[in-house]
């Protein structure tokens, strides 16, 4: 797990967490704090491990990929996170035929094949 503090004076404490394959989405994993009822914070890593019969079943049935089961084209992992950054630059290539700045330059492109 990775831990991101961004604390601006007179503001409350924001903690954003996430896998350490992951990026920081800062729509879904903050946790705000006040400033002044910051003391202490007590952090607790959690790891979910799959059994070998699961992983044997495929995407379709698990509904869900493993990192090393990637099929986009911008990442050179798998992360929901990912998935949604590739899916949205897409949509924004298809609609405006532009590519925002902040997302990975065309010409550094990963590709894999799952099956």
């Amino acid at each position: 797990m990775k831990l991101n503090l961004i604390a601006i004076e007179g503001k409350d404490v924001m903690f954003y967490y996430h896998s350490p394959y992951d990026v920081l989405d800062a729509s879904n994993t903050k946790v705000s704090i006040p400033e002044d009822k910051i003391r202490t914070v007590q952090v607790k890593a959690l790891s979910t491990h799959t059994t070998a019969e699961a992983q044997a079943l495929s995407i379709k049935q698990r509904k869900c990929r493993f990192p090393d089961e990637n099929d986009l084209r911008t990442s050179p992992v798998y992360t929901f996170n990912f998935c949604r950054m590739e899916c949205r630059r897409r949509i924004a290539w298809r609609k405006c035929k532009c590519i925002p700045h902040f997302y990975r330059k065309t010409g550094t492109q990963f590709s894999k094949q799952v099956s």
